[in-house]
């Protein structure tokens, strides 16, 4: 890379996770944090180099393929699982991800699982949809929540059981399978209603249907809430890094950044400031890519 400049891949990413961190919001920016934290980053990463040219992390990142396809996402989502400490967490995946080895990895890191359903997982969807919408036979246990604003009422009604050895025999190869759960949503607009029913499977027993909407709830938002963040925080709808991969790639720094960013939690202000602490102190930069660990400025073990 740059010519006949060798340049670690792992050094590019850290250089620029650490700069989109702190406030950079394309190459131009990152080549110009990097340069400005050149001496941090030598001491950091033992750079033999220095920092490559705004038009070279542009290039790596154009030719990087992301995860885009199917098969692809499915492999990849035990191998990120693997990289996290999800001791005594809630994952909550889309149907894609609704598969028994990341169930399997999930239980094996000693976290609980909230599994989107749909069709792809043969009769499974199939026999939780028909169990459900079976009446008198369902002993679910249920909950309803209210929302409104903007002219409009939402009700969510969860309903879900732990009573499914019926179902563990059909399908007996989910690990830590204890609950299946329906969520209802209905909206009710001033000129129009509609209703829908998402069905999960989880290692979670249904004995809190309050907790288990609340999951599901929050799985739902994550999608709006996060591009609300990173449009405010980040700036990322006005962002033009469109050559090759680059757009998505950037995009995926973004969201790697934020996540560290919110689970940091010392510095109690939000996205923002926390992008502006990390740009001022070096030690506070390091915690938050560490994902909170002693944040001194040692040389890190590639």
């Amino acid at each position: 890379i740059n010519r006949k400049k060798l340049h670690k891949l792992n050094d590019i990413f850290f250089i620029t996770l650490c700069a989109v961190i702190c406030g950079a919001n394309d190459w131009v920016s990152i080549e110009m944090f990097g340069k400005s934290k050149e001496a941090w980053f030598t001491k950091v990463l033992g750079l033999k180099h220095g920092i490559l040219s705004h038009d070279t992390f542009c290039n790596v990142f154009a030719v990087i393929d992301k995860v885009d396809d199917k098969s692809n996402e499915i492999t990849a989502i035990p191998k990120l699982l693997m990289q996290l400490d999800i001791t005594g967490a809630v994952v909550t995946i889309d149907a894609m991800g609704c598969q028994t080895k990341v169930a399997q990895q999930i239980i094996g890191q000693e976290a609980d699982y909230m599994l989107s359903l749909k069709g792809n997982q043969g009769n499974l969807h199939k026999d939780v949809k028909l169990f459900f919408e079976t009446e008198n036979t369902c002993p679910a246990l249920g909950y309803e929540s209210y929302d409104g604003g903007h002219g409009r009422i939402e009700t969510r009604t969860v309903r879900a059981t732990s009573a499914i050895g019926w179902l563990l025999e059909l399908h007996p190869q989910w690990p830590g399978l204890k609950s299946i759960v329906a969520v209802t949503a209905k909206r009710e607009g001033k000129d129009k209603t509609t209703e829908e029913t998402r069905y999960f499977i989880s290692s979670m027993d249904a004995s809190d249907p309050k907790r288990l909407g609340q999951v599901v709830r929050a799985h739902w938002g994550i999608e709006n809430n996060l591009h609300w963040v990173l449009d405010y925080a980040f700036d990322e709808d006005s962002q033009r890094t469109r050559v090759g991969n680059s757009a998505a790639n950037m995009a995926v720094i973004r969201h790697i950044a934020l996540n560290l960013l919110k689970s940091e939690k010392t510095a109690r202000v939000g996205v923002k400031n926390k992008r502006l602490k990390a740009g001022w102190d070096e030690d506070y930069l390091l915690k938050v890519v560490l994902g909170g660990g002693a944040g001194r400025s040692e040389k890190i073990s590639q």
